[in-house]
């Protein structure tokens, strides 16, 4: 049946089902020595989130609230463990396409290199998966056919609501974006706008495809930002530290160069996700555009 047909609580249902199912997958796939599966796992465990917490309160009869908080939580603290390892390969990423254009700090970055494939060797251990997986799964034998739910709300005042919701939220983040905290935020809620509206355009097909555009680049922005702030900490870190070994005393010099070519990437991406910002639609008419879709 197409999506937008469905009831509300139909909707809800098939979508955090969908999410759930995706996640599960990339958890059982999931090889912590390849980069796009840790990067895989964490996406689909940030879109399950997403999911259930905004469709979570369409679903209280069919599914005990305690189940979606539990599910929830699990999910967060699995992404933030695959999190850790993320960060660490794009530094490494990073550091490796560094040394090929700086081949006279090489063997330097090299050093660094070893050191956060060290880190990231510590952030793989504390990796466990198997509360989120019992989690997700009970939300998974909560919604099957059997316990569908029967009521029968419109699907256009969810969607509508739904999306004025992420994007205000993001809009409002943005207006007070101007440190490293504040863009965090910023950063985190144009994720959440941008699933939102992804769950959406299932139900309305083509609608959407702009402001999804215009979130994606955003987040890819605001996430490069993210990236090159967190580097310059781990760098400004990496150089006190080595600058008193008798042995590396010398690399410091090498991760300075570094550390000046990191600041500019975060200048520069910040630049790009400023030029987005009058971009990001309004809450009120996106939420009348899809009403008149799917009303």
């Amino acid at each position: 049946m197409p999506a937008a047909r469905l009831s509300a609580e139909e909707w809800a249902a098939c979508v955090i089902l969908t999410a759930g199912a995706r996640a599960l997958d990339t958890i059982a796939r999931l090889e912590t020595s390849k980069e796009e599966a840790v990067h895989d796992a964490r996406v689909a465990l940030r879109r399950f989130r997403t999911s259930t917490r905004a469709l979570a309160s369409t679903l209280q009869t069919v599914v005990d609230p305690a189940m979606f908080d539990s599910a929830i939580d699990a999910a967060r603290a699995l992404a933030t463990a695959l999190g850790a390892v993320r960060d660490r390969d794009v530094e490494i990423a990073w550091l490796a396409e560094s040394a090929r254009e700086s081949p006279a700090d090489g063997d330097a970055i090299g050093r660094l290199i070893v050191d956060r494939q060290t880190d990231r060797g510590r952030s793989v251990a504390a990796i466990d998966p198997c509360a989120a997986v019992t989690a997700i799964a009970s939300i998974q034998s909560a919604l099957t056919e059997t316990n569908r739910p029967n009521t029968c709300t419109s699907l256009a005042p969810l969607a509508g609501r739904l999306a004025r919701r992420s994007v205000r939220r993001l809009r409002r983040a943005l207006d007070v974006a101007i440190d490293r905290a504040t863009l965090h935020r910023a950063r985190v809620a144009g994720k959440r706008a941008r699933y939102a509206l992804e769950i959406i355009a299932v139900a309305a097909p083509d609608v959407l495809d702009d402001d999804i555009r215009t979130l994606t680049a955003l987040q890819d922005a605001l996430g490069a930002h993210n990236d090159a702030t967190t580097g310059l900490l781990a760098l400004a870190r990496d150089i006190e530290r080595i600058a008193l070994m008798p042995d590396r005393s010398t690399d410091a010099t090498a991760l300075a160069r570094l550390l000046l070519r990191r600041e500019a990437q975060r200048e520069e991406s910040l630049a790009v996700a400023r030029k987005l910002w009058n971009d990001v639609p309004r809450p009120r008419r996106l939420a009348r555009r899809l009403m008149r879709e799917l009303g």
